[in-house]
């Protein structure tokens, strides 16, 4: 009984669903009237909804003149839920109030791809906080070399860069302003650099610091095949 309630809720059905769930909900926060400024045909944002989910960097519409502040912020949790994972997010939220049983973390470890599901909470931990550190000072770095604009434009405008960028999302809203990016070093450095980090990839980054960490404590530390 046990072994097919796993395979009923194996983690490959569950990411499948989860995306689904994801691109459908925005696509309906994307018609809404509030997230655009004008009339976009559904097919188009269920085409945005689904390449920014999947991080894919293609898209039918110009994003910064077609939808309004709600519309950027909802483009924006779809780029961060695609580049995070919906499942990682959710273990994670559900960890800072229960322990994940056995079941759980067995499925947490194939999402991941972990050899090991040890220390789940841990990593989890570990990839909420590097991927909001990194997205975070990469968004400071961008607002301060930003040219003139309105206050909370810059700010949504560096913070969708900083996690598109992360992400590795293919598309930013400074596509609207397209003398800011061949003219701008800081700008240019910064989003390689958040590439770099999220592109390298979550376990990777763990099993260097456990690495690091092993060798200050002298300690002997082997690296899984991943």
């Amino acid at each position: 009984m046990a072994a097919l309630n796993l395979i009923k809720y194996s983690p490959a059905r569950i990411i499948f669903f989860s995306f689904f769930l994801t691109i459908a909900v925005g696509t309906l926060l994307l018609a809404l009237p509030i997230a655009r400024t004008t009339d976009i045909s559904l097919i188009d944002l269920f085409f945005t909804a689904t390449s920014a989910t999947c991080v894919t960097g293609l898209f039918t519409i110009p994003l910064h003149g077609s939808f309004t502040f709600f519309g950027k912020c909802v483009l924006l949790a779809l780029v961060q839920i695609g580049g995070l994972g919906l499942i990682t997010m959710t273990l994670f939220f559900v960890s800072l109030f229960v322990d994940l049983g056995f079941n759980t973390q067995l499925m947490a470890g194939e999402v991941l791809e972990l050899e090991s599901w040890k220390n789940m909470k841990r990593i989890l931990m570990f990839i909420i906080l590097i991927t909001l550190y990194s997205e975070l000072i990469g968004a400071l770095i961008t607002y301060s070399a930003l040219p003139d604009m309105p206050p909370g434009e810059a700010w949504l405008t560096a913070l969708f860069h900083g996690v598109a960028s992360f992400c590795n999302a293919g598309f930013s809203l400074l596509s609207a302003h397209p003398e800011v990016l061949p003219n701008n070093p800081i700008i240019l450095a910064t989003t390689a650099f958040l590439m770099f980090i999220g592109g390298i990839g979550f376990i990777t980054w763990y099993e260097v610091t456990q690495y690091f960490y092993s060798w200050f404590a002298k300690q002997r530390h082997r690296f899984s095949l991943h």
